[in-house]
């Protein structure tokens, strides 16, 4: 199948996947209490971190494993990982005994293996540029919750324990379905089979602490406001986080695509690559500007009781699109050109700044809106100084992007706080989304012969 076919069918898949997120996104709070829905929140925002214990085996099957071998080599990883996964659940266990913790942190843990087996699965699709088989997969859990929130609502139980339940339940089929599925074609040697594991540990763990490193500093303002302030703050502020998760869904839907087809290219094509993927982001960074001043109407009508988060949306809008360009772009060639190390360093930088900024707010005892702007100065510094890194390795020359960027922040920041009205505000916007459009339109021809050349191989 073609890849330009390949993009339409999983472009379906994820706009499926975010209508069904989206509903669910308003549902849940709808259903919920403050108290319930920060407590589902943290669930899910936690969950993230599982990651970390599948030691950067995902991350190496889609640069390492070896396709040709067939199946086998997966399967040992498969095995294995499972085995490391269960053993970091007991430790993790006995930590949350002894440190005390809250309830649901148990729940967290409990999925550790299931999780990295689900995404173990979904990477090996993947390598093997199986990428509409890995958006069904991906579409499975949202489709699941949507449906059982559905459910929930008609037999009229308003508690966030059955959502938790649903999200175990789901990973604990699916793993059980999967290990049904390759357990009769291997047999275990663990010697041998841990010895592939460590290869693919050794490769990937840099990786995958990078990819942890990197989201912990994205997350560190919402794990200060549930450390330090009320729960109704988190409610709202992770309220905003999860709207405008659509947009990093909605953007990053075609990530799939890059590392499978473009870790070979030389670097000449990396660099029009990597420029058609900052004009595109910035296009569309631009264009939902426009719409911004929407925001506080929308969720009045929607769903009041959020009311104070209107605001947080249209202030995290900015940070958003700076992780859309790290998951899009930064963290994508940093796997095609293996550059985990540089990674790594990069995202300790990244959480370094996250932390003190996040630090001093919390110091000087200021409302919790504020964590916002401290997020705003990080990453917009952090995104300065990856453009300046990837201009340094393949001469992107993007630097002027960055600014363009840097000077609509500050526009919205100043029409949020009223020092410009509405119509400065939607003149400067729609003026550059009209600008920029006209230069992605120009780029998109060079990436279509490219899509052809694709295509013919």
């Amino acid at each position: 199948m073609k890849i330009t076919k390949k993009i339409k069918i999983i472009n379906i898949l994820n706009i499926i996947k975010i209508l069904v997120t989206v509903v669910a996104s308003f549902l849940i709070p709808k259903f919920l209490s403050l108290d319930g829905y920060s407590n589902y929140k943290i669930f899910t925002f936690y969950l993230n971190f599982l990651v970390l214990f599948a030691f950067g085996t995902k991350q190496s099957l889609i640069i390492n494993l070896d396709t040709k071998k067939g199946n086998t080599e997966f399967f040992k990883i498969f095995y294995i990982s499972i085995l490391v996964s269960v053993l970091s659940t007991i430790i993790l266990l006995v930590f949350n005994v002894f440190l005390g913790n809250k309830e649901i942190y148990l729940w967290v843990i409990l999925m550790t293996p299931f999780i990295n087996s689900f995404g173990l699965v979904n990477f090996y699709l993947k390598s093997h540029k199986k990428l509409i088989s890995s958006a069904i997969v991906e579409l499975i859990t949202p489709l699941v919750t949507f449906l059982s929130i559905i459910f929930l609502i008609i037999i009229n139980i308003s508690s966030f324990i059955p959502l938790i339940a649903v999200y175990f339940i789901t990973y604990l089929l699916i793993t059980l379905f999967i290990m049904k599925k390759f357990i009769i074609k291997k047999h275990l040697d663990f010697k041998n089979d841990f010895k592939v594991f460590l290869k693919h540990a050794k490769f990937g763990f840099p990786l995958e602490i990078s990819y942890f490193v990197g989201f912990l500093a994205f997350g560190l303002d919402r794990i200060f406001i549930e450390r330090f302030y009320l729960t109704d703050n988190y409610s709202y502020y992770t309220f905003a986080y999860t709207l405008l998760n659509i947009f990093l869904n909605l953007l990053r839907s075609g990530s799939a695509i890059i590392i499978p087809y473009f870790k070979d290219l030389k670097e000449e094509k990396l660099k029009i690559i990597y420029k058609f993927i900052t004009k595109f982001i910035d296009t569309a960074f631009y264009f939902f500007a426009i719409f911004l001043p929407l925001i506080p109407i929308f969720i009045n009508v929607i769903l009041s009781k959020y009311q104070e988060s209107s605001n947080i949306i249209i202030l995290l809008y900015i940070v958003t699109f700076s992780q859309i360009h790290y998951m899009l772009k930064y963290r994508q060639f940093f796997f095609i050109l293996k550059k985990g190390k540089d990674n790594l360093a990069l995202n300790c930088l990244l959480l370094l700044m996250a932390f003190l900024s996040n630090l001093l707010v919390l110091y000087l005892k200021l409302p919790y809106i504020y964590f916002c702007y401290s997020s705003i100065f990080s990453f917009l510094l952090w995104n300065i100084i990856m453009e300046i890194y990837y201009n340094k390795l393949i001469k992107t020359m993007n630097l002027k992007y960055i600014f363009l960027n840097l000077f609509i922040s500050a526009i919205i920041i100043l029409y949020i706080n009223e020092f410009i009205n509405i119509i400065i505000y939607l003149l400067i916007t729609f003026s550059f989304f009209i600008f920029s459009a006209i230069y992605l339109r120009s780029d998109f021809q060079k990436i279509k012969k490219e899509i052809i050349i694709f295509d013919s191989q």
